[in-house]
């Protein structure tokens, strides 16, 4: 099912540190989710699409890195990509804009 996104916050996926706003430009940016099923059971994948906007991002804050995402929804919701133990890691590709993507996938709650 897809979903639009009004906001994305990341943090590093090593522990507990500062969360930042990843600057989504408005309108660009969705979530898709789907399950499928394999040997082990439901499998959901989250697949993530937005345009940010080209900020200084070094360090903790940079994109370049194991993460976890807490995704807004526009129908309030809150979806969490990424977790400690199984990070995601977002893709980025310069144009006139940078643009991130990525994919994760995690077994369904049973």
């Amino acid at each position: 099912m897809k979903h639009i996104v009004t906001g994305i916050i990341y943090r590093n996926s090593s522990g507990d540190g500062v969360w930042y706003d990843a600057a989504i430009v408005p309108g660009t940016a969705t979530l898709d989710i789907s399950q499928e099923w394999n040997d082990h059971g439901p499998l959901l994948t989250y697949s993530l699409g937005a345009t940010v906007r080209p900020l200084r991002r070094v360090g903790e804050s940079s994109l370049d890195q194991p993460l976890c995402l807490i995704v807004s929804l526009d129908d309030g919701t809150k979806v969490r990509v990424g977790t400690p133990e199984l990070p995601c890691r977002v893709e980025t590709t310069w144009a006139d804009t940078l643009r991130m993507s990525c994919s994760w996938e995690r077994p369904a709650s049973r």
